[in-house]
């Protein structure tokens, strides 16, 4: 009876539990670096679309001032007429935004210094300038104006 009782039961086998926790690896291994590439990519279109806003706002500024675009200390009151505030915005990376203008108040740029928060790396860095039609990534004007970038 007791051998009869044994032989019923039923359960994994060793070899049945390594083969689910092989397949479950893999699973996770392929879903990780997609979740984590989602996971950047929505941090790059916010900062995009905060770029965005704060370049519109700065350009309706300018409309009603002769085209001239604010000067750094001027910034704030331009956004918050468009209900953007600042000090206080920040990337998709909860770093700073630099806002920078040239010296005839003709052009100007505002930029995020991506990940890792530095111009070291141009590549990351995303942008909005007034020579640009939306944010762009990459090299470009950053390259000109960065060093007199400057953070409200």
């Amino acid at each position: 009876m007791m051998g009869k009782m044994l032989a019923d039961r039923r359960g994994f086998t060793l070899v049945e539990l390594l083969v689910v926790v092989i397949i479950l690896g893999i699973l996770a291994a392929v879903a990780v670096p997609q979740f984590t590439g989602k996971v950047a990519q929505a941090r790059v279109n916010s900062t995009a679309g905060t770029l965005e806003a704060m370049s519109k706002a700065v350009s309706i500024w300018a409309t009603s001032r002769s085209g001239k675009y604010p000067a750094p200390a001027e910034l704030p009151a331009a956004l918050l007429e468009s209900g953007i505030t600042w000090p206080g915005s920040r990337d998709g990376w909860n770093n700073p935004i630099y806002y920078s203008v040239d010296d005839e108040h003709a052009n100007f740029i505002i930029c995020s210094f991506g990940p890792n928060g530095s111009n070291d790396a141009v590549y990351d860095n995303v942008y909005a300038s007034s020579n640009r039609l939306g944010p762009t990534s990459g090299v470009g004007l950053i390259v000109e104006l960065n060093n007199k970038a400057q953070s409200n």
